[in-house]
């Protein structure tokens, strides 16, 4: 055995004895200045109230995907600006246009609207509105492709 068996064990039994100390004061007690715990409680309260980094994906018409009739999959959902999008279709019988209000409302997006047509686009939500139509002629205007989304 290599050292000495006696510091072995030292560590271990300082730790141990550091963690009654805690249970027995309380953390605070032991180990933070009032004013450290003002800031650590501020901390928690901000970690508490913040919504989480992290990006939510949704599969627009979920099962069905992008599709005619898909207007109002969205109802009843919470969506948050960075949620990311995913249009999932078939290429070259649909596409997927990000629009504005106008372009959405009449369903008539100006020529240098980019469009996609992969058959698995993303679109990484923004704050407020966002606007999405299917580019297809009559499938928008007429089949429902088009969907509208606020994000908190």
């Amino acid at each position: 055995m290599v050292g000495n068996p006696q510091s072995m064990f030292e560590y271990p039994l300082k730790r141990l004895a550091s963690l009654r100390a805690v249970a027995k004061h309380g953390l605070d007690a032991y180990c933070l200045a009032p004013q450290q715990r003002l800031w650590v409680a501020l901390l928690l309260i901000l970690l508490l109230k913040s919504k989480p980094t992290e990006s939510h994906r949704y599969i627009v018409g979920d099962n069905e995907g992008w599709t005619y009739g898909v207007s109002g999959w969205q109802n009843g959902k919470v969506f948050y600006h960075n949620n990311v999008l995913v249009f999932n279709y078939e290429a070259g019988i649909h596409n997927v246009v990000r629009v504005n209000r106008q372009e959405y409302e009449t369903c008539q997006p100006k020529p240098s609207s980019k469009t996609y047509n992969s058959g698995h686009d993303e679109f990484k939500l923004k704050r407020g509105m966002n606007y999405f139509i299917c580019g297809v002629h009559g499938h928008c205007q007429l089949a429902g492709m088009k969907i509208s989304i606020n994000a908190h």
